[in-house]
């Protein structure tokens, strides 16, 4: 867009895709040390204010992407019994499979974080 401003773009794959990508950019900024070298204890690992800056502006942005599309899902009955998909309002879209994987991959990382 003219004058550079960022204009965010309704994509749900995309952002949840960006959720999961964040949060392996999170593990891998707490478990590295600026050398590469992996740290076993992350917690004992004093961290200068940008890094703690840039590792909680990643986990506030994972939590508020899947906290928008996790309060979306409903329960559905079908062919193969109960089950569960992100509904199509937020999605503006089909739900399709990986919108479910996404979701589920993005939520298990999160509990880590």
């Amino acid at each position: 867009p003219a004058g550079g401003a960022r204009e965010h773009v309704h994509h749900p794959i995309r952002d949840l895709a960006a959720a999961w990508d964040a949060s392996k950019a999170y593990d891998f900024i707490t478990n590295h040390t600026g050398n590469g070298e992996v740290v076993c204890d992350a917690a004992s690992v004093e961290v200068d204010d940008d890094i703690h800056r840039v590792r909680q502006r990643l986990v506030d942005a994972i939590q508020r992407t899947l906290f928008v599309y996790q309060s979306q899902v409903k329960h559905v009955d079908n062919v193969d019994g109960r089950g569960m998909h992100m509904h199509e309002d937020v999605l503006l879209e089909p739900p399709t499979i990986g919108h479910s994987a996404l979701l589920l991959l993005g939520l298990c990382e999160s509990l880590r974080l």
